[in-house]
């Protein structure tokens, strides 16, 4: 089962390098993961670029969050059944309560990874 992982981006240089080690560490052989970030005028190009052969990504002006995951959406393969979502500034204690600290998100992940294994099995 392959799933491909979309992290939408703009100006969330504070947070990508937790979110991309995070999600990197979380995939497996075929995985597929992508950022996609809305022209950043921060330091989330310099992160991006010092990952560049271990995912794909772009920088481009785009409409927000929602047409950031539309053009990965658009562009993959119909063999990709699953795709999941992460946001670049979830994954990191903001001390608002509404965001998850990094161990926090990464035992998310491995909860989530478990129960797309177990759906894929009743495909």
């Amino acid at each position: 089962m392959r799933i491909s992982v979309v992290t939408p981006s703009y100006n969330m240089a504070p947070y990508m390098e937790d979110t991309i080690t995070s999600v990197i560490g979380n995939l497996r052989a075929g995985d597929e993961y992508f950022v996609v970030d809305g022209g950043s005028t921060d330091e989330s190009i310099e992160v991006l670029r010092s990952y560049r052969d271990r995912f794909c990504w772009v920088s481009e002006p785009d409409r927000g969050q929602t047409n950031a995951i539309n053009k990965v959406i658009d562009e993959l393969p119909a063999s990709v059944k699953y795709m999941a979502v992460v946001s670049a500034e979830g994954l990191t204690d903001k001390g608002d309560q509404t965001h998850f600290d990094t161990p926090s998100a990464r035992e998310l992940g491995r909860r989530y990874a478990l129960a797309m294994q177990k759906l894929a099995q009743r495909f």
